[in-house]
Formats: structure tokens, C-alpha cells, sequence
């Protein structure tokens, strides 16, 4: 019998290095369904030079150093950005990582590197963003020319039906910086929204966590007992990696979708009534989900 190959889809991820990130890039490098063609790093978790030094370090991990690595934006497009060392560790990962054998950035800026990948591409690329929008924001207010060739934007951010995780109303990564969102919401680009509605329900218990071996093992262990209080982890970016991996295990609505950016709810999304429609995920079939992510990059 024959049989029948396929060509695994061309990504870039954008990211922001804490320890949901570190699980999604690996699964995304080892899922034969994606091939990740660079990361695109931005500040939010972490500062911009430790998101770096741990991408990086999760690429020397996954014994990927041929991957290119780019740093973007260090703030927001206003103000700074409120790290979360508080919940991923002083310096974005708990756990020691091993030194990379290439220990900088790639020369070129990850706005200009996008594009230039995107030029050179045969076919639309996705990009898989996990931090604050910050970068795409810049991407298409300085290169539009280069947006019609991303095809779809999975966004790891939002909260549209269900509380926020850094306030009442807020997602981190919107809350982050939420006039990029805004101009991502409003560009027309093909965007997919993984949001705390789909995100909840996939989550990693602390038993689970003590059953990991290898550097992924410590520094998962290393997160629980940083947070004694929690006995599960959300894996929000992985989640979003799926969405890449297995789009038929997510239910999408269209229309548009609004972000505060001032006052008490900042970075709240919610549904709005005016501007392009995207599609954010309402629902997931979260056993499957969990296991496409458990039997890459848990076991």
C-alpha cells in the first residue's frame, strides 16, 4: 500500500520564553506536522535579553541550534511591559537550562526578519504568537507588505467569555500590551484567537509533573515548587501549537473583537460590534488536545 506524505506547515513562532513557552516550541520542533522556520522573540514574561538567552537554551535542548533566533521589541508599544517573574521565575524559567552553543541573537531585527522569510516562502506562513503582540503590531504598521503572506496568526492571548489570569478581566498577554492587540484585531489579517475560554480545560497536574524526565522534567518540577499553592499548570502555548498541529480540535466564532486599553479592565477583549471579523476558539476537545501534547513533549 502506498504511502501518502505530506508537507509539514511552515511556522515562525513569536515568543516570549517562560515555561509554557519552553513546552511549546519543543512540541512544536518535534511535532511532524510543523516546521518551524525561526523564533522571533519579545519581551513580556521575561525581559527581552533573558526571553532571548532562553530561547536559546530551549533550542540547545532540543538540539535545534540551526534554528534562527531574533530578537524584537524590549516594550510595548506605550509605557514598559509588567513582567511575570512572579509567576515563571526571576529570570523567566525555573530550572537550570544548559549552555547554548550559540549564545546570541541572529543580526537581523525580528520585524525584518519575519518579512524577509515570509518574501522567500513558497507557500503562506503561519505564525504562532505567544507573547505580548508587540512585534506583530510593528510588523504590520512597518511591513505590510509582508502581512498577506501570514496565513493564519494563531494568537495564544485574550479572555472573551471567561475572567482574566492577571486581572478581573485581563489575559497576560493582551493585558501586556493591549494597543498592539488592538491593531492586530483591527488589521484584517487571518487570525485564529487561542483565549483563556479554550485554555482552561487543558492544563498539567503536579503528579503528572513529577513523572517528567530530562531538562523539561526540572524545570516543570522547578514551577510547581515555585508555586506551592497550584496543583495544576495551564498550557496555554501549547495549546496554541495544537491549534497549528490540529486545527480540527477547536470550534471557532467570527466577528470582531475589541480590547480596552484604558482604565480599570486594560487588555480586557471582548466581543466587539464594528471592524474585521476574526475567529476565536470557544471550544477544544481537551483529551485530545492534552494528549497530542503529552505524547511529544510530556513523556
Amino acid at each position: 500500500m502506498a504511502r501518502h506524505s505530506f508537507k509539514p506547515v511552515n511556522v515562525i513562532i513569536d515568543t516570549d520564553p517562560g515555561v509554557d513557552d519552553l513546552l511549546a516550541i519543543l512540541l512544536a520542533i518535534n511535532s511532524p506536522e510543523l516546521e518551524v522556520d525561526a523564533l522571533t522573540i519579545v519581551g513580556g514574561n521575561c525581559s527581552l535579553a533573558d526571553a532571548t538567552r532562553n530561547a536559546l537554551r530551549v533550542l540547545e535542548i532540543a538540539n535545534r541550534p540551526d534554528i534562527p533566533v531574533y530578537k524584537g521589541a524590549a516594550r510595548p508599544l506605550t509605557g514598559r511591559y509588567v513582567y511575570a517573574r512572579y509567576f515563571h521565575g526571576p529570570r523567566g524559567l525555573t530550572g537550570r537550562l544548559p549552555e547554548p552553543r550559540i549564545t546570541a541573537a541572529d543580526d537581523l531585527n525580528a520585524i525584518d526578519a519575519i518579512a524577509s522569510r515570509i518574501e522567500s516562502a513558497r507557500a503562506p506562513v503561519t505564525l504562532i504568537a505567544l507573547g505580548p503582540l508587540t512585534n506583530v503590531a510593528r510588523l504590520i504598521t512597518r511591513r505590510p507588505d509582508a502581512v498577506g503572506g501570514i496565513s493564519p496568526l494563531i494568537v495564544m492571548g485574550g479572555a472573551v467569555d471567561v475572567p482574566g489570569n492577571v486581572t478581573p478581566y485581563a489575559e497576560f498577554n493582551t493585558y501586556s500590551d493591549p494597543e498592539a492587540a488592538e491593531v492586530v484585531f483591527r488589521s484584517g489579517m487571518d487570525v485564529k484567537l487561542i483565549g483563556l475560554d479554550v485554555c482552561n480545560p487543558v492544563f498539567l497536574q503536579r503528579e503528572q509533573a513529577g513523572q517528567m524526565t530530562g531538562v523539561r522534567g526540572r524545570v516543570v518540577r522547578g514551577w510547581f515548587d515555585f508555586h506551592p499553592e497550584f496543583e495544576t499548570m495551564s498550557l496555554c502555548d501549547p495549546l496554541a501549537v495544537v491549534a497549528a498541529m490540529r486545527p480540527e480540535l477547536f470550534t471557532y466564532e467570527q466577528g470582531p473583537i475589541g480590547v480596552v486599553t484604558q482604565g480599570q479592565e486594560r487588555g480586557r477583549t471582548f466581543r466587539g460590534t464594528d471592524g474585521p471579523f476574526i475567529s476565536f476558539a470557544t471550544g477544544v476537545d481537551a483529551k485530545r488536545a492534552y494528549e497530542a501534547i503529552r505524547s511529544i513533549v510530556l513523556t
